[in-house]
């Protein structure tokens, strides 16, 4: 059972992930098509912008906690792990999935030329990679970089 605290969270995360998508797409919008960076280069930088912005808003927003740079190196290692589950999971989505027949058989049941749709079926894929990394990346955000931690326990002094 998933608590209300984890529930509250989970909804408050897909608008900071929003954010940072649409902080990152422009960033390497601007980057790539607006001085003609390369499509690598641009999507690291967007990124690593993304990822900080997402960082901020994750930290403050979503999980109760001050900034700090030991949270942020986790926060950011985590997203780089979540970076490659994204991308594995496109592959082998793309690779194992019938999406292109799949969006053929859509197109030809609404109508439309199948040649129409069928440069979209790797989408698919990257959807579920996004999916699975969004999952990945909340479930050790909520128990890694941001998990409640215990207060010490002090020694008494029997001091009164």
């Amino acid at each position: 059972m998933i608590s209300s605290q984890t529930a509250a969270r989970f909804r408050r995360y897909i608008l900071t992930g929003a954010t940072a998508a649409v902080v990152d797409v422009t960033i390497f919008n601007a980057l790539h098509a607006g001085t003609g960076m390369s499509i690598v280069l641009a999507a690291t930088c967007s990124f690593c912008v993304a990822a900080v912005v997402n960082y901020t808003l994750c930290s403050m927003f979503v999980f109760g906690h001050a900034l700090s740079l030991r949270q942020l190196a986790r926060f950011f290692g985590i997203a780089v792990v979540g970076m490659t589950v994204n991308v594995g999971v496109t592959g082998v989505a793309d690779a194992l999935a019938p999406f292109a027949a799949m969006v053929a058989w859509v197109a030809d049941l609404i109508g439309l030329p199948p040649s129409l749709l069928t440069p979209y079926a790797p989408d698919l894929g990257k959807i579920c990679g996004i999916g699975v990394a969004f999952l990945f990346n909340f479930y050790m955000n909520n128990t890694v970089v941001f998990r409640e931690r215990a207060e010490p326990v002090r020694a008494r002094s029997g001091v009164a």
